[in-house]
């Protein structure tokens, strides 16, 4: 966990200290209520459990995603988890079902922003090819390139190589086909 991670916890943790603490055996009488449709109950287990969402989100800590995220995240997920507590018979298996649930969210942030950071790189990586490839024909042709023509020889389609200009801020100068100099 670095600095910043550590302050938010310790500044969250103080925010929590002003919430009512539960003994663990009120903690299982407000499930057991919130498993029965009281609402109240069910608002109060998940203040109750905000502390343990967050010693949840440490397991996760150092896996690509920032703390606040995955206390957010889980906060979601424990809140989330008491419109289905009800389905549930037994109060071990409901706490069961909501750690799960929690687990899970968290587990579904990091894949997912792992996920996204693959397909960045992937588009950066294509989005390199453009420009050396757009460096490679200008210098063949010895001058610059239409769109069209680094289209046609690199197989992009205009809309991407457009995105990569927008991107790169003009890191290729094109000339439109008649002439005009168009980055």
């Amino acid at each position: 966990m670095n600095d910043e991670e550590k302050n938010y916890l310790d500044f969250y943790l103080e925010e929590l200290e002003g919430i009512k603490s539960y003994t663990e055996e009120e903690k299982k009488d407000l499930l057991v209520k919130a498993m029965s449709g009281d609402k109240r109950a069910k608002n109060d287990y998940i203040s109750a459990n905000l502390i343990r969402v967050t010693e949840l989100a440490r397991l996760y800590v150092n896996q690509g995603v920032p703390l606040d995220d995955l206390i957010g995240e889980g906060n979601v997920a424990l809140a989330s988890s008491m419109d289905v507590v009800e389905q549930e018979e037994d109060a071990s298996e409901a706490e069961e079902m909501i750690v799960s649930m929690i687990m899970k969210a968290m587990e579904e942030l990091i894949a997912d922003d792992a996920h996204s950071k693959d397909a960045f790189e992937e588009w950066a990586e294509k989005a390199n090819e453009v420009l050396d490839k757009a460096r490679e024909l200008s210098e063949d042709y010895l001058r610059k390139i239409t769109i069209q023509e680094l289209c046609e020889e690199a197989g992009y389609t205009e809309e991407f190589v457009r995105d990569v200009m927008d991107v790169t801020g003009g890191g290729i100068e094109f000339i439109d086909m008649t002439g005009e100099k168009n980055e």
